[in-house]
C-alpha cells in the first residue's frame, strides 16, 4: 500500500472515529436532558453578565430591566429587576408607591429575595405582603448579601437613598446560624480591591463577572458557549473529567483556564475580612459547615449541621448572630428606624417530627435560644410554629421544594398572610 493510500485510509478512519464520538456524545446530550440544562445555565449566565459596578453608591448591582435567571433540578426562577430609585440600576421590586402608609426594606437572605417563588413580583412574600396590607410599600434587598454583616454593608451604602422607617431584617434558621460566622464581604472585597489596585473600568467589570459566574459554574457548558467550533466529543470529555474528579488530582496551574477561570477572585474575595467577627467565631463557622451531612426521609432533603449536637458549640454560634443582630438594632435606633425580626424556619424546623425519626436532634434549641436572646430588644415573629400548624392541618401541602428546601409559591402565600396579620396587630394599619 503506497504512503498516499495508507494516509488516506487513515484520514478516513479518523473522520468516521471524530464522526461516531460526536455522534455519541450528542446523543447523550439529547437523552440525559443536557439540552435543556444547557439553555438554562446560558440564561443564567447572560443574566450574571448584566452586573455592573454603581459608583454612586459603591455597589455591583444588575441592570434594569433584565430578567436574573436561577434555577435547580426542582424550579426555575425569573426575577425582573427594575430601576425603582431612579439612581440607573435594578432592583428586584416593582417600585415604591408613594401613598403607603408605611416604609420598610427587607432585608436577608433568598428567602426575602423570593428564591423558588418563580416569579418573585407574583409570588414572592413580600409583593404579596404589600397587597395584602395595602398600607405598607417594602422595598425588596434580599440577597444583598450572604451573612448579616455583609447584608448591612450593602444597605449602610444604600440607605440614604431609600425612603423607609422599618427594617424587617428575616433570618433563615437553616444557612443564617453559620453564615453569620463569616464578615466576608463581595462588595466589601470589590470595593477594596478597587481602591488598592486602582482598576479601571474593564478590571472591575472582569472581576465582577467572575464572582457572578462563580457559583453553578461548569466548565463542560463554559466550553460550549465560548467556542467558535464546538465539539460534543470535547464536551463530554470535560464533563467526564469533571465527575471522575480528575481535576481535584491535577494542580490548578496545569488544568486549561475554562476549569477555573472564576475560582481566584471568589477564593480572594473569600480571603478577604472585614474583621467583625472573632477569629474563634469565624474559624468554628468552617467547622460548623464540614459536619454537614444529608438525609433523605418522605422524599424531603434535610441538611443537618452535626456539630449542633453540642450544645456548647451551638450556643455560640446563636449568641453570635445575636450579638450582630443587636448591632444592628441599636443602629437602626440611633438613626430613627424601628427594627422587625422575621424567623423563617428551615424546612428541618417545620418538619422537626419527621427528622428525630431518623437522627436525634433538637433543632428548636438554637432557635428558641436566638429569640429568648432579641425579644426584649426588638418585634420578633417566629414563623415557625405557625407552618407546623398549617402543614398538621393540610397534610399534603407543599411548603418548601424537596431537595432545594426554599419555600414554595405555597409556601411564599402562607407566609405572606402570616406576616400580614402579624404586621396588622402590631402597626396601625389605613384599608
Amino acid at each position: 500500500m503506497s504512503i498516499y493510500k495508507k494516509s488516506f485510509f487513515f484520514l478516513i478512519t479518523f473522520i468516521i472515529l471524530f464522526l461516531l464520538v460526536e455522534i455519541f456524545a450528542f446523543s447523550l446530550f439529547k437523552i440525559y436532558n443536557y439540552d435543556k440544562k444547557f439553555n438554562l445555565y446560558s440564561e443564567k449566565r447572560i443574566s450574571s453578565l448584566k452586573y455592573n459596578y454603581y459608583k454612586n453608591i459603591q455597589l455591583a448591582l444588575p441592570s434594569p430591566n433584565i430578567d436574573v435567571v436561577h434555577y435547580t433540578s426542582e424550579f426555575t426562577d425569573r426575577f425582573k429587576t427594575k430601576d425603582v430609585l431612579n439612581l440607573g440600576f435594578g432592583l428586584f421590586d416593582d417600585g415604591i408607591d408613594l401613598n403607603k402608609k408605611y416604609y420598610a426594606v427587607a432585608l436577608g437572605d433568598s428567602f426575602t429575595r423570593g428564591t423558588g417563588s418563580g416569579d418573585n413580583i407574583k409570588n414572592g412574600w413580600v409583593e404579596l405582603v404589600e397587597k395584602e396590607t395595602r398600607s405598607w410599600d417594602i422595598l425588596n434587598l434580599g440577597n444583598l448579601g450572604r451573612s448579616i454583616t455583609d447584608q448591612k454593608y450593602g444597605y449602610d451604602l444604600l440607605k440614604d437613598k431609600i425612603k423607609h422607617e422599618i427594617i424587617i431584617y428575616n433570618f433563615f434558621t437553616g444557612a443564617d446560624y453559620y453564615e453569620n460566622t463569616s464578615d466576608n464581604s463581595s462588595a466589601y472585597y470589590l470595593n477594596k480591591k478597587i481602591t488598592e489596585k486602582k482598576m479601571n473600568l474593564n478590571e472591575i467589570k472582569k472581576e465582577i463577572d467572575n464572582l457572578q459566574i462563580y457559583h453553578g459554574y461548569d466548565p463542560s457548558f463554559e466550553y460550549l458557549l465560548e467556542s467558535k467550533y464546538k465539539s460534543y466529543g470535547v464536551w463530554l470529555l470535560i464533563k467526564i473529567s469533571i465527575y471522575s474528579n480528575m481535576t481535584k488530582i491535577l494542580p490548578e496551574k496545569y488544568l486549561p483556564e475554562i476549569y477555573n477561570k472564576p475560582h481566584r477572585s471568589f477564593n480572594d474575595y473569600y480571603e478577604t475580612r472585614m474583621n467583625l467577627v472573632p477569629d474563634e467565631i469565624y474559624e468554628l463557622g468552617k467547622k460548623v459547615n464540614k459536619s454537614s451531612k444529608s438525609y433523605k426521609i418522605d422524599n424531603k432533603t434535610f441538611h443537618v449541621k452535626l456539630i449542633y449536637k453540642d450544645k456548647e458549640i451551638a450556643k455560640k454560634i446563636v449568641n453570635n448572630s445575636i450579638k450582630q443582630i443587636k448591632d444592628f438594632i441599636n443602629q437602626s435606633k440611633n438613626e430613627n428606624k424601628k427594627f422587625i425580626l422575621i424567623i423563617h424556619p428551615s424546612q428541618n424546623d417545620t418538619y422537626e417530627s419527621v427528622l428525630k425519626e431518623k437522627i436525634e436532634t433538637n433543632v428548636s434549641f438554637m432557635r428558641e435560644e436566638l429569640i429568648e436572646g432579641l425579644k426584649r430588644d426588638v418585634l420578633v415573629l417566629d414563623l415557625t410554629n405557625y407552618l407546623k400548624k398549617y402543614i398538621t392541618r393540610n397534610t399534603r401541602a407543599k411548603l418548601y421544594w424537596d431537595r432545594d428546601g426554599h419555600y414554595t409559591p405555597l409556601g411564599y402565600e402562607v407566609v405572606s398572610k402570616i406576616i400580614t396579620n402579624f404586621l396588622n396587630a402590631n402597626f396601625k394599619n389605613k384599608n
